[in-house]
């Protein structure tokens, strides 16, 4: 890059933290050891500010516990925020991921809407040592099994998938938990985003489970960090820059009685970047939405390719205002070019429908996209750096050997 390691240590050390910025934790730590003095570029609070929440103070002030780190340090604290850290009393956990910085939280069971959880002839409450929580719930026996959690997406973190999770086991005397899938539905601002089936239990797990699924239908799975807690996915949901309220539901309201299922809470965890798979849904008008970035390489990478849920295809960005320009394409739920209303108010409907759509996927497009261009940038600078350094180790163990025979 035409750049000496002696140029690029007299930058100034906001800079080297502006570049470090838009990489991660790791790489960050990883710089640090690249140059002792460039070590207080990648331990500065400047740097380590920009990986933490925004309302970190308001998070840490909830902790029942204080933090046995130094708050000085924003390196610290941010590493602390990576372990499990116990929120309002008792009834939440929060912890930030240690590669992205994501926020995720898991609610407990007492902040969840557990239908007749207080009534002790159907629901029991007890401590379990296993658990991160004070107590439990566990289903004695019901038919009308119905669970709810809700959170609000100010909490976490922005522009970011989450998966919502059931953190669940099956005591010694589950039973009729295995009959018929339940339902899982995932709301947000009273629309359906997800919606599909789980079985809750397994007892044969060697029989016809493939890939964690038993005919096409998920069933739980172990966490990773284990304690005999298993875990069964409600559905994804994207946490963008509004707030908005997202509720999970897991529901079974056959008529067979069922028993032993032992709730500890529900998981909201950020999975990958929405520009690193595809996302799948809805415009501000309630219809579904699958947009799918192009493989890697591809020549028409930034064509990103839009279709409904019925698999039609959504006018791209040339036709967003002249909206007639291919026909068949459906905006919402009418057809574009010819379709089934040619008055001017549909019209009119259909042309505000398809550009709000569109500017706010562009508007996230150029967004996640011009972050993409700067890691890869602070990244290639890095490994830049880390290889200047080890030909400066090598030259400098050159020149040791050479003295070291004219002697």
């Amino acid at each position: 890059m035409g750049m000496s390691l002696t140029n690029f240590d007299s930058l100034p050390e906001e800079c080297v933290s502006t570049i470090l910025s838009f990489t991660s934790p790791p790489d960050a730590c990883r710089f640090s050891m690249v140059s002792t003095s460039l070590r207080s570029a990648s331990d500065s609070d400047m740097l380590w500010l920009t990986f933490l929440p925004s309302d970190y103070r308001s998070i840490v002030s909830r902790s029942m516990t204080p933090l046995a780190v130094d708050l000085s340090s924003r390196k610290n604290l941010f590493y602390a925020l990576c372990r499990p850290l116990l929120l309002d009393g008792g009834n939440t956990s929060f912890k930030l991921d240690k590669f992205s910085g994501k926020k995720s939280y898991i609610l407990s069971a007492r902040e969840l809407s557990i239908e007749w959880g207080t009534d002790p002839m159907y629901w029991s409450w007890r401590p379990m040592a296993e658990s991160r929580f004070k107590e439990v719930a566990e289903l004695r026996t019901v038919s009308w099994l119905e669970i709810e959690g809700k959170i609000n997406t100010k909490n976490l973190t922005q522009n970011t998938l989450y998966g919502a999770y059931l953190i669940m086991r099956v005591s010694h005397r589950g039973y009729g938990l295995d009959s018929v899938p339940c339902e899982v539905t995932i709301i947000v601002s009273n629309r359906v985003i997800k919606s599909g089936k789980a079985y809750l239990w397994q007892k044969d797990e060697k029989k016809g489970i493939k890939e964690n699924s038993l005919d096409g239908v998920p069933v739980p799975s172990r966490r990773e960090d284990d304690n005999g807690w298993m875990e069964i996915e409600i559905g994804e949901f994207f946490s963008c820059e509004r707030d908005e309220e997202v509720k999970m539901s897991v529901m079974d309201i056959g008529y067979h009685l069922k028993g032993g299922l032992i709730i500890e809470g529900i998981e909201d965890r950020g999975e990958k970047s929405a520009m690193a798979r595809n996302y799948v849904g809805e415009d501000n008008d309630g219809t579904s939405i699958e947009v799918s970035s192009a493989p890697s390489g591809d020549e028409d990478a930034g064509d990103n390719h839009a279709t409904n849920a019925e698999g039609d295809e959504v006018v791209p960005a040339e036709s967003a205002v002249h909206v007639g320009a291919r026909s068949g394409a459906k905006v919402g739920h009418l057809v574009v070019g010819g379709g089934d209303c040619n008055s001017t108010d549909c019209k009119t409907r259909r042309s505000v429908r398809l550009r709000r759509w569109w500017f706010g996927e562009e508007e996230k497009r150029l967004r996640d996209g011009c972050v993409l261009v700067k890691q890869g940038l602070a990244r290639k600078l890095l490994c830049s750096v880390e290889v200047l350094g080890s030909a400066r180790n090598r030259k400098r163990a050159r020149m040791q050997e050479g003295c070291a025979k004219k002697r």
